[in-house]
């Protein structure tokens, strides 16, 4: 596939995640779910304690803007995960779809095995 094909995929991919997410209901598995259980989903569903980053950081503190790769918004709120390199491995869970203010994600250079999480989109 040439890589302008595969541009306009992503871009068409992006267009209807901004589309769902401000049209679609909230992703009705989220009921009860804080941003702290969705990232503890994700550090235990790829294998946290084995992480070569963050390890040291990721459930210490009960502050989760405190934990390594994690951003925030001013009022505390989950905008971003830089987790590049971090030693990943396994799947990630449907609860990162229970970020409701996560604007990037950057897993690059992981061993992740898991389709895109169609929950992001919501």
């Amino acid at each position: 596939m040439s890589l302008r094909i595969l541009a306009l995929l992503l871009a068409a991919l992006a267009a209807l995640c901004l589309c769902a997410a401000e049209t679609g209901p909230p992703y009705p598995a989220c009921d009860g779910v804080s941003e702290r259980d969705a990232l503890e989903a994700l550090y235990f569903s790829t294998n946290g304690p084995l992480w070569i980053e963050g390890q040291d950081t990721w459930l210490v503190s009960p502050d989760v803007c405190q934990w390594e790769g994690v951003y925030c918004t001013v009022d505390n709120e989950v905008m971003g995960l830089y987790l590049p390199e971090f030693g990943m491995s396994g799947q990630l869970p449907a609860e990162l779809g229970c970020l409701p203010h996560l604007q990037f994600l950057s897993l690059e250079d992981n061993k992740l095995v898991t389709p895109f999480i169609e929950e992001l989109c919501q």
